[in-house]
């Protein structure tokens, strides 16, 4: 999975990348683990130095196969606005993925239910027959 991380009035010293990497990325990792899969964090200090509920952290995860998912959490600190924006992060993940899983396996259940139907009906005599020339 590729991170793409920034921060955006907010400097990310060792301490918030290493915080990132092994609390958001490594553990969507542990059950979507894809090479195309992109992970875009941006944390920002909203209101600078005025303090109040002014940390941000802003998550977009893009995969190829699932719809493309934002998440943005505000509070007091910023290493609670990524754990918060993880868990969110992790539902909605896992609900694409079982929204994708649902679908194929209906797609095999009507394959399936169309086998046991028998052959199909014949064509009424008369009808053009299309095919591959």
């Amino acid at each position: 999975m590729k991170l793409l991380l920034r921060g955006v009035h907010l400097g990310l010293n060792d301490n918030l990348k290493d915080y990132v990497q092994s609390h958001m990325v490594d553990h969507i990792a542990r059950f979507y683990d894809d090479t195309a899969a992109e992970l875009e964090v941006s944390l920002a200090d909203v209101n600078g130095p005025k303090g109040g509920k002014d940390k941000e952290a802003r998550v977009t995860f893009r995969s190829p196969h699932l719809a493309t998912i934002h998440v943005t959490e505000l509070g007091v600190d910023i290493y609670a606005c990524v754990d918060l924006a993880r868990d969110r992060l992790e539902r909605l993940v896992k609900r694409e993925l079982s929204r994708l899983r649902d679908v194929d396996h209906r797609e095999v259940t009507d394959r399936e239910s169309l086998r046991s139907t028998g052959p199909a009906p014949a064509m009424p005599e008369g009808m053009p027959t299309v095919g591959r020339g």
